[in-house]
């Protein structure tokens, strides 16, 4: 055997081992970019059920102000009647319904929402996809009761007004 077939008997042994040297660093860069790929999964994962526990939290705060604007629509409505003197009237019993029936679906909205202001505890483990449904159904009912709570507060300003104006003419046909 020549000088020319062990050099290249040589450059093909050193070949096979950078080759060697090359596989191994492949495989242990993809396992490092696996790694990678599940910190960030799990960091977005934490993230989304802390936005699952922040929105069902933002849920039950519009619920309870619903609540308050449902009881101060319930007095001016009593407010309105009594000053337009029909105090006691089935119109007053059909829009005193007409609240109960708005707060009775806040109060559904706020049971749902309650299901998850520790959303860590309930949902840790599950599947991406139903992390992102809940969180969607969330979103969804918090834009839903915000709008009901905005309802209430037109509607208390509208009898509000009207109420002020019976008063008004109460106020000046009792001189």
């Amino acid at each position: 055997m020549g000088t020319p077939e062990i050099v290249s008997a040589a450059a093909a042994v050193v070949s096979a081992v950078g080759g060697a040297f090359a596989a191994l660093a492949a495989f242990r860069s993809a396992a490092s970019a696996r790694v990678a790929q599940q910190s960030a999964a799990a960091a977005e994962h934490r993230a989304a059920l802390r936005q699952i526990g922040t929105t069902a939290t933002e849920v039950l705060i519009e619920a309870e102000r619903i609540a308050s604007r449902g009881n101060d629509l319930k007095i001016a409505y009593q407010t309105l009647f009594t000053f337009a003197g029909q105090s006691g009237g089935s119109r007053k019993k059909l829009y005193e319904s007409a609240v109960d029936e708005k707060l009775k679906h806040a109060s559904e909205l706020a049971d749902y929402a309650k299901l998850f202001t520790t959303a860590a505890e309930k949902l840790d483990g599950t599947p991406p996809e139903e992390t992102d449904r809940v969180q969607v159904r969330l979103s969804n009912t918090l834009t839903e009761i915000r709008a009901l709570r905005e309802d209430l507060e037109r509607e208390l300003s509208g009898v509000e007004g009207q109420s002020a104006t019976y008063r008004d003419k109460a106020i000046k046909g009792s001189m």
